[in-house]
């Protein structure tokens, strides 16, 4: 069930849950490209993530986040996606 935003019952009901799923997204992420220092997968997922705040279909979120989150870290240069230690 959706309800309008202006209402405020929308973002209540899908932010847990969505933050859940994106969450989850974020360690997904990280083991899929363990050479991606955990700070920089957490910034690109919520940078990525913020790209979709006014998508109207919020079901769908987690899923666009992950894939253009993905196409993001893949193409990270080495340099950028290690941080030293």
């Amino acid at each position: 069930m959706t309800v309008p935003a202006g209402e405020g019952t929308l973002l209540e009901m899908t932010s847990e849950v969505e933050r859940s799923a994106i969450d989850h997204l974020a360690q997904r992420l990280c083991t899929q490209f363990p050479t991606v220092d955990a700070a920089v997968v957490a910034r690109v997922v919520r940078e990525t993530h913020h790209r979709f705040d006014a998508h109207p279909t919020r079901e769908f979120v987690p899923i666009l986040v992950e894939d253009a989150a993905s196409d993001t870290l893949r193409v990270m240069p080495t340099t950028i996606a290690r941080r030293r230690r």
